[in-house]
């Protein structure tokens, strides 16, 4: 649990690999994702939450379902909040 006397816990590491902050988000926000899409655009809209995410074009709507833990990989940021829209 020490790393060079320093808490493993408390630097981030921990088992080996960095602990990251994950990232929040929720139905219907807009997000950002690190590569465009190929016509594109790079802004997507939350439509399904679950095991799986389907996120929707914002510029042809093509929609993509991709696994939770590949989306949080691929997340760049979120665009805008469907809390802060109502």
């Amino acid at each position: 649990m020490y790393y060079n006397g320093i808490s493993q816990i408390a630097t981030g590491r921990y088992k080996g690999g960095w602990a990251m902050e994950r990232k929040t988000f929720q139905l219907e926000d807009i997000v950002e994702m690190k590569k465009p899409h190929p016509c594109g655009t790079n802004r997507w809209k939350v439509i399904r939450m679950g095991m799986d995410i389907r996120i929707k074009c914002q510029g042809c709507d093509h929609s993509v379902l991709m696994p939770r833990r590949k989306f949080e990989r691929k997340l760049k940021r979120v665009i805008q909040s469907a809390a802060n829209s109502e």
